[in-house]
């Protein structure tokens, strides 16, 4: 899971207080996408299409020093001081897959780790219990 960290202070920030609060939403879903995408800040063109925004509200961010123009689309201002970038995001993912590979090793030796089946067995089952019919009170 990733995160896009914002700044509880935003509603104070200068940058922010020269936008609407239509364009701070945008700002912030795009911080959201662009953190789930791992694009590291990077807005493309048709984003701000897909959750309804027009180019005004792309405008106050261009003009409050928020967004910057990139190829193909945004750069969101100083994205990568705030958040972590897509390669330390990998980086940090090997990491943990490693310490976890290496716990399994440390906790489960090879001569007594649990071997999984490569096909799950079919197994049937039958009922013996029998519940009783559920009753309504007659209305009078």
């Amino acid at each position: 899971m990733t995160w896009f960290k914002s700044d509880d202070r935003i509603p104070y920030n200068s940058k922010f207080r020269k936008c609407s609060l239509a364009a701070v939403g945008l700002w912030l879903y795009s911080g959201c996408r662009t953190a789930a995408q791992l694009e590291d800040g990077f807005v493309p063109y048709w984003f701000p299409d897909t959750v309804g925004a027009d180019h005004s509200l792309v405008q106050e961010l261009l003009d409050a020093g928020l967004w910057e123009p990139a190829d193909g689309g945004w750069q969101m201002h100083d994205y990568a001081d705030w958040n972590a970038t897509k390669a330390q995001r990998m980086e940090a993912q090997e990491k943990m897959r490693q310490r976890k590979a290496e716990s399994r090793r440390r906790n489960y030796p090879e001569d007594v780790r649990p071997q999984r089946k490569s096909t799950p067995e079919k197994t049937t089952t039958t009922s013996t219990t029998v519940r009783p019919k559920r009753t309504r009170a007659k209305p009078t």
